[in-house]
Parts: structure tokens; sequence; C-alpha cells
């Protein structure tokens, strides 16, 4: 599940940015919290793709938020850009120095759209770079014919029709398959039912995808 925590004191301006996202983005669940507490709880719970924090908030703000985050789930921190009004002296010179993305308010929708586009592309190509090779580079240990039934989100347009793939299962928790139909998008999760292997409703995620002409294929990975 791809997620976005918008962290923000502003009630009206939390209730404008989750309206953008929804009309935005399709399939992407929306958090929310008022202080850097709130945001730390969250992710505690939540595996979140995107966390958008604004910098000076009571009880807890965005920079201390994002220091506690580091230090016990720091591969969300890598997640973390920053919104503020105003971001100068030591909390400029922090977040460049953390290589950090941040947008000043008052701010356009468009650069705040290319934010959370381009965090999501980017945890997409590390979940390749650190998880592709396990559906693609092992010997099969079996190789069939069969009807394979892909169901993606509803933001992608669905394959309505079973596919007719070559299915090579992996053993170490990949499967690959080539079809005839339009490329998987990397990084998404799909729903994968495959009567001959006793598979059914099991959800993988898309590490690799290739196309031709005519052919497509694609590496699942086992969640």
């Amino acid at each position: 599940m791809k997620s976005v925590l918008i962290v923000e004191d502003d009630v009206r301006l939390q209730r404008f940015y989750k309206s953008f996202i929804e009309m935005t983005f399709e399939g992407l669940h929306i958090f929310q919290a008022l202080d850097g507490e709130e945001a730390l709880a969250s992710c505690s719970s939540f595996n979140h793709t995107v966390i958008i924090t604004d910098i000076e908030m009571p009880n807890m703000g965005g920079i201390q938020f994002y220091k506690k985050l580091k230090e016990t789930q720091p591969q969300l921190s890598e997640r973390v850009a920053f919104i503020s009004g105003s971001i100068s002296g030591k909390n400029l010179t922090f977040i460049q120095q953390e290589e950090r993305p941040y947008l000043l308010k008052p701010h356009s929708l468009e650069p705040f759209q290319d934010l959370i586009r381009s965090i999501i592309a980017r945890e997409e190509e590390k979940f390749i770079s650190r998880h592709g090779h396990q559906c693609k580079r092992r010997f099969a240990r079996k190789k069939i014919k069969e009807t394979c039934q892909i169901s993606l989100p509803a933001s992608i347009a669905p394959f309505h029709e079973p596919l007719v793939t070559e299915i090579l299962d992996y053993s170490e928790g990949g499967l690959a398959i080539n079809y005839d139909g339009p490329p998987l998008p990397c990084g998404e999760q799909c729903q994968v039912d495959i009567e001959a292997m006793n598979i059914a409703g099991k959800v993988a995620t898309v590490a690799w995808a290739e196309a031709s002409e005519s052919r497509s294929k694609a590496g699942l990975m086992w969640i």
C-alpha cells in the first residue's frame, strides 16, 4: 500500500493537501498528523511511502521529528520532505546537509505534485535495485504453461481476462511470467491466481518488467 503522511498543524491546509492528493493521485492513501509526536506514532504503525512535514509546529517541530525518525526508522527518514513558510539559518543548513527536498509556502500545486512523485519514484527505484534480482537471476525449478490471473490496483487498467503465460517459478520467492499484454508497472502490488500451482489471491510486487512488440515479461516477488 502506497501512502503519504502530511504533518501540518494548520487544519485548513491539511484539508487542502488531502483534497488535492485525492484528486491527483489514485490509490495513494493519505494519513495526517498535527505535529511531530503524532507523526512518529503514525510512522511506528505504517510504512509510509512519502512523508511531508511542516517545520514550525507545537509539541514537536518538523526538524526534531525528522531527527528522531532517523534514529529509530532511518529507511523512513529517507522519504521526508519539508514544507515551511520560512526556512533559514540553522534549519536551512541542516536540511541541505541532510540533502532533503523542501518547498517554501506559499507554493503552487505543480511543485507540490512533483515533490510527491519524485519521492515515490525514488523509493520504487530503491526497491527494484534491492530486490529485483530475487526473481530474475535464479535457476527455475518449474517451467509450465498455465493461465494466470493478474489483478492490479484500481488506479491502473486491470487485465480483465486471464493471461496465458509461460511461468518460471523461482526458488527464492519469485515468479517470472511471459505473456501477451501491456507491461506491468514496476513497484506496484498485484494479486496473482494460478490454478496449476495452487496459488489463489497471493500478493506480489512487480520487481522488473520488459516488453517487445508482441510480448511482455515481468518478475513478481512474493510479499
